[in-house]
């Protein structure tokens, strides 16, 4: 057992991906049987090679004699194969995916790059930095430019219709205590429509749509509430004195009639008396 593995097992340190947080980017790739693995700072194929023979593949979870992430027991995973295939071939040129090549560091540095390209738009500067593909953050930067020119247009174009309309507003309508007034806070603009209603416990009486129209609201009834107790009780009262009402016609008009069959039969009984009367002189 080396220094570095004597040390390593005598008190906790953090390995893995998770490094060493000492400050110090050398000693970042320890193993799992704390092997300390050194690289150079330069992105080469023989730092790839290293980095996943002697660190990645020393960290691999499927293997038995590796403890368990949530117990003591070493024991594998279930299911290895949903997380390691025999036949996967890694990657080791550090360039293979992306249009970044090691001159352009004679140049200028990555972050440089980045901001130059990038124009300080930082979804942007993320994708190239998280993807290294130029075209992916030149694609970003496309619709970041988009979204803020369709936003400045629909701005100019909000401000526009908002001056163009000031001018022909028709003015607040009043409402009376119960009635709800939509749109709320409305400047009553050309071609808006107010819709008056009440609350549950109150009927909406006259219009229920206002339309401003050339800076004059549409003909209409001013619309109040009422209460519903007392919309009932004057339904009822309006409908009993209907009934006696027309109670009341219907006794007059026979009262009328009555009246007016007595007087003809009167007249008649005093006719027949006169004929009687003339047909018994001599």
């Amino acid at each position: 057992m080396n220094s570095e593995t004597a040390a390593c097992t005598k008190r906790y340190v953090t390995m893995g991906l998770l490094g060493t947080y000492n400050g110090d980017v050398k000693d970042e790739f320890i193993a799992s049987d704390c092997s300390k693995i050194h690289i150079t700072q330069s992105r080469s194929e023989e730092n790839s090679r290293t980095i996943h023979h002697q660190f990645g593949m020393k960290w691999d979870v499927n293997r038995a004699h590796v403890s368990n992430l949530f117990g003591s027991k070493p024991e594998p995973l279930y299911y290895p194969n949903l997380f390691y295939q025999q036949n996967f071939s890694p990657v080791f040129d550090p360039w293979a995916f992306t249009n970044f090549t090691p001159l352009e560091v004679l140049i200028f540095s990555r972050e440089q790059e980045v901001q130059v390209t990038c124009q300080g738009v930082y979804s942007c500067m993320y994708d190239y930095l998280v993807s290294g593909r130029r075209d992916f953050a030149l694609d970003t930067l496309s619709s970041e430019k988009k979204f803020e020119y369709d936003k400045l247009k629909g701005e100019q174009k909000t401000l526009i219709v908002f001056f163009a309309k000031k001018a022909v507003s028709c003015g607040p309508l009043e409402k009376n205590f119960g009635v709800i007034k939509y749109p709320l806070g409305n400047n009553y603009l050309d071609g808006v429509t107010v819709t008056f209603t009440c609350q549950t416990e109150y009927f909406i009486h006259g219009n229920e749509q206002r339309h401003c129209i050339n800076g004059s609201w549409s003909p209409g009834w001013w619309a109040w509430c009422r209460s519903r107790t007392e919309e009932i009780a004057l339904k009822w009262m309006t409908g009993i004195v209907v009934s006696l009402a027309f109670i009341l016609v219907l006794t007059f008009t026979f009262l009328q009639l009555q009246r007016i069959r007595k007087r003809n039969l009167a007249l008649r009984h005093k006719l027949n008396l006169g004929i009687t009367s003339s047909a018994n002189l001599p």
